[in-house]
């Protein structure tokens, strides 16, 4: 199954595994579309299309200063970039800036 996987294009698996994942988990997808229209009350993904960018929050990062100053606290907590290539279709997930922070590992200890 790997072979054949490694020979399929980057943009079919990306719709395999987002179409799985709307298929399997439609309660989850609904709220996920709903987070990033804004309809949910609390947190919501509108600003990551509003600026065009995603924010990937590492633990211990100081990513909550980063969703307080630019986007007043409103993205939910801890998602990983493979949640994000599960909300947003292939286009416009490449299309985005996506950034994150890291601390030096050594300063931790």
């Amino acid at each position: 199954m790997k072979k054949i996987a490694s020979r399929l294009p980057e943009t079919f698996i990306y719709f395999l595994r987002r179409y799985r994942f709307i298929m399997t988990e439609p309660d989850l997808h609904k709220r996920y579309q709903e987070m990033r229209k804004g309809l949910l009350d609390g947190y919501t993904l509108k600003p990551f299309d509003d600026y065009r960018c995603i924010f990937i929050h590492v633990p211990k990062n100081a990513g909550q200063s980063v969703r307080g100053t630019l986007f007043q606290n409103l993205l939910p907590g801890h998602m990983k970039a493979f949640t994000y290539q599960l909300i947003y279709p292939k286009r416009v997930f490449d299309s985005y800036f996506k950034f994150s922070f890291a601390r030096n590992p050594w300063d931790r200890l």
